[in-house]
């Protein structure tokens, strides 16, 4: 089950993003995006392979055993237009010979192995370049340069899991409307007898800055939510305005 709540007439504003984005524009705007927001300043969710890939980053193998004159490299990850030729271009910029490859994908994901030598060596073993593979299509975040940083910090977002019950959500807004605070969106998201929730408050049109406050409701929400439990997870933090005064977040769970 999969239920987003949105204010109201803020659904029309929220627009998907047409194609899937390159990923050397992916990159870059995962680099300047440090705070991880799900939607450019123009108000358009990002892609779901985005998202997705926040919570299960590239994966890397670097197998040495299997053969004795050749290295075989896996990579899984979102197939995106420029991802290939991302990972060629760095196994060639390393002097590297692609004996034989492999390339598969099924549901807009890719499995991908490269049978590589480095002549005359046969296998590779340099340390420096078996680093640079393992961070092909890392994301680097640069903290310094954020296309969000002039915009004015707005909202307070709470990003919850734990234990699903019937009401829950309701109780939790039931709560955060009881110290005060206005709720500008909220998403919840369940699996199981588990929930993920997501959701954006203020406090007399400005974020919450009330320590005490905030601990209080961090406590009262640890309780609600299954004090304990393995998947229990809570964070908040403060964040920009995007969309005509309104905040918005997006978080991507699974069990």
């Amino acid at each position: 089950m999969n239920t987003i709540l949105l204010p109201s007439g803020f659904g029309d504003a929220m627009r998907r993003s047409t194609s899937l984005a390159s990923f050397k524009d992916y990159r870059q705007a995962e680099a300047q995006n440090p705070q991880q927001l799900s939607v450019t300043l123009e108000g358009t969710l990002l892609e779901y392979e985005t998202l997705e890939l926040r919570i299960h980053p590239p994966n890397v193998q670097i197998d040495n055993e299997t053969y004795d004159d050749m290295t075989v490299i896996t990579i899984d990850s979102a197939n995106r237009p420029g991802t290939l030729i991302e990972v060629v271009q760095c196994l060639t910029e390393l002097g590297l010979s692609i004996r034989r490859s492999r390339i598969s994908s099924d549901g807009g994901w890719f499995v991908d192995e490269f049978f590589v030598s480095e002549s005359p060596k046969g296998k590779l073993l340099d340390a420096r370049k078996l680093v640079t593979i393992k961070k092909v299509l890392h994301v680097e975040v640069d903290n310094t340069v954020s296309a969000y940083k002039d915009v004015k910090e707005s909202c307070t977002v709470f990003e919850l899991s734990g234990q699903d019950r019937q009401g829950l959500l309701a109780a939790v807004l039931q709560v955060l409307a009881g110290h005060g605070c206005e709720v500008l969106t909220a998403a919840v998201w369940t699996f199981h007898n588990r929930v993920a929730l997501v959701v954006a408050v203020t406090e007399a049109g400005s974020p919450l800055a009330d320590q005490a406050k905030l601990s209080t409701l961090s406590t009262t929400l640890y309780e609600m939510l299954g004090a304990g439990t393995p998947w229990w997870h809570m964070r908040w933090l403060t964040v920009p305005s995007i969309m005509s005064g309104a905040c918005t977040t997006c978080c991507c769970w699974r069990s």
